[in-house]
């Protein structure tokens, strides 16, 4: 526990200081912000994060020991006693990103922290790009709530820091960059194909780019009724995600027809999870609104969040869905604190919300153990 909780309060105090030293100095202490969290992933043992065991450590080794592509992509290991998975079955940038480091270096923990470099740049980059974000706070949320996680589901956590920078692209009308993003994000994990539904949802909420299930009367201006119809699409699309994954298997997504096949019941701590960050944005809607912020969407993110976390009460995996929601806390807390321009609000709330995510961070990570990343053990 404790090196995470040096190495949190260095990288983030380093984040925050970026924002106050001249411009020339700027870079050098965002590079060692940034390598600070990408060394404490990358030096770590491999038992450390599930997946580590179950598929970084056995690709890692077919990159090693193999002296061919078609060595390397053929190559078999067991993730699960009772299974037998091969290397050319996951997705081929994540495959290719473990070869040439391995090659390069030989060694597992420089291919761990280029990983979490892939996590932590393009996620630095969609908070520098969007004006109304707090970069230390927008780290310290993800430290909280994303980084543990990073060390466990590495790929997708990728797919999660690259839609959250393409969010940012077509947001600004650059679609050619976000579609880029996204393509990525598929070569690294497939699931990522959410983020375009993600995106349209924020056309359609934010920009008024009418569906022709709602019609034409629903005026521009007022997006509260786009929110709710939204919030209601998000909801079908939850029922529905059993079947739309059992069509898509036939073209390569069956691995994720058991995270969401299964009896869905609700989960009530799923959402009491959620209550300090909803109210937290409620709190301050009039003033993210006014500020032109994106404040709507992320409302309905918030939601869906709550929605496609009922999947863990199918499996373990299922509640991962909904991280690709969640993960646009990094944007929308860091705005809402920053809209606390009351004193007296300021002084309570802002230290809520702090000690609501650390209290959040040693309940997941260190008490129930989610992940498997505490005890930090180094390499």
């Amino acid at each position: 526990m404790i090196p995470y909780v040096v190495v949190f309060s260095i990288s983030i105090g380093l984040f925050a200081l970026s924002d106050r030293v001249k411009y020339a100095q700027r870079k050098p202490v965002i590079f060692i912000a940034v390598m600070t969290l990408c060394l404490l992933s990358g030096l770590r043992a491999v038992g450390v994060g599930t997946d580590t065991r179950v598929y970084l450590a056995p690709v890692y080794e077919a990159a090693q020991s193999q002296h061919s592509i078609s060595e390397y992509m053929n190559s078999s290991f067991h993730a699960f006693s009772w299974t037998t998975d091969y290397v050319k079955d996951m997705e081929p940038l994540f495959l290719f990103l473990v070869l040439v480091v391995t090659k390069i270096t030989g060694s597992i923990y420089c291919v761990q922290t280029v990983i979490e470099l892939c996590v932590v740049l393009p996620l630095y980059m969609a908070i520098k790009k969007d004006r109304y974000t707090n970069c230390w706070m927008a780290m310290f949320v993800f430290c909280m709530a994303f980084y543990n996680p990073s060390m466990n589901m590495m790929r997708q956590s990728i797919a999660m820091s690259l839609g959250v920078l393409g969010f940012e692209y077509w947001k600004n009308e650059e679609k050619k960059e976000a579609f880029i993003c996204v393509s990525i994000a598929f070569l690294f994990h497939t699931s990522s194909l959410l983020l375009l539904f993600i995106y349209f949802l924020y056309d359609y909420i934010v920009k008024g780019i009418t569906l022709s299930l709602t019609g034409n009367g629903i005026s521009k201006k007022n997006e509260t009724p786009r929110m709710l119809i939204s919030i209601g699409i998000g909801f079908v699309v939850m029922i529905m995600t059993s079947a739309i994954v059992s069509v898509l298997s036939t073209v390569g997504f069956g691995q994720y027809i058991s995270y969401v096949t299964g009896k869905l019941t609700f989960m009530p701590n799923q959402l009491i999870i959620r209550i300090p960050q909803i109210i937290l944005i409620i709190w301050n809607y009039r003033y993210l609104k006014d500020q032109g912020t994106d404040v709507s969407f992320f409302l309905v993110m918030e939601a869906c969040t709550v929605l496609f976390s009922q999947f863990t009460s199918v499996s373990g995996y299922g509640g991962r869905i909904a991280l690709y929601f969640a993960i646009f806390d990094v944007l929308v807390i860091p705005q809402a604190m920053q809209a606390l321009k009351s004193v007296k609000s300021g002084i309570v709330i802002r230290p809520l919300i702090i000690g609501y995510y650390m209290f959040y961070w040693w309940y997941y990570f260190v008490f129930i153990g989610a992940h498997q990343t505490v005890p930090y053990i180094l390499m």
